[in-house]
């Protein structure tokens, strides 16, 4: 049993707690607070959407868990069940605990990321720059991992960032809609197995909490 002992914070709260506190911004009062914040998020590649959300209370006891180790998570299920506002919970909560240890950590859409590796790859025939962005970070989320499959660049591009952060134990917490069963015949197996030993693998499951708060408009003529 964990204790519960995490301070129930937005992810806006707990990122602008660990820039008041980190041990380099001693000058942070003087600074424009909202503009440094803004820098950081950027930095991160956060999508701002997931700024004011907390942790569900079901969540909570897997929350503490992971803010008492090292391991990494592969959260995986269906739409809108959560997994990525859980991730941007997990990593501002641990810039947060781990000020300095995890004031740098990266955000990687791979929706988002799909026009930078082609066009790198298509002009220099190597994406090495965009993957040191990823490779070296103390912390790092890859969001919707699995919505891009079958080029070379792409394949090339995960691959290097898992191998390299399996073997140097770096923490890495990766969403995706697809098992790891569907990665690997999919995908690569190689890369599959290189994720089941950095990371713990985490099913959510439910409904879809996107469709349960639209709000539907009827029009009548």
């Amino acid at each position: 049993m964990f204790m519960n002992t995490v301070v129930r914070s937005t992810v806006r709260e707990s990122i602008t707690n660990s820039l008041k506190n980190s041990t380099e911004l001693y000058c942070f009062e003087k600074r424009d607070v909202s503009k440094y914040f803004d820098e950081r998020i950027d930095y991160i590649g956060l999508p701002r959407m997931y700024l004011d959300f907390k942790v569900r209370t079901f969540e909570e006891e897997l929350l503490d868990e992971y803010l008492n180790n090292e391991r990494g998570m592969y959260l995986y299920g269906s739409t809108g069940t959560g997994k990525t506002s859980f991730a941007c919970i997990l990593l501002a909560e641990l810039m947060n605990r781990n000020k300095d240890m995890y004031k740098y950590p990266k955000f990687l859409d791979m929706r988002a990321i799909k026009y930078d590796i082609e066009q790198e790859y298509q002009q220099t025939k190597t994406i090495k720059d965009i993957i040191d962005r990823y490779t070296h970070t103390p912390l790092l989320v890859i969001d919707d991992f699995g919505v891009m499959i079958g080029t070379e660049s792409y394949i090339q591009f995960i691959s290097h960032i898992i191998n390299h952060r399996e073997q140097n134990n770096k923490r890495t917490i990766i969403t995706s809609n697809k098992n790891l069963n569907w990665i690997g015949s999919n995908i690569d197996d190689r890369i599959a197995s290189r994720i089941t030993g950095l990371c713990d693998i985490i099913k959510f499951s439910g409904n879809d909490e996107r469709l349960k708060k639209a709000k539907i408009k009827e029009i009548i003529l």
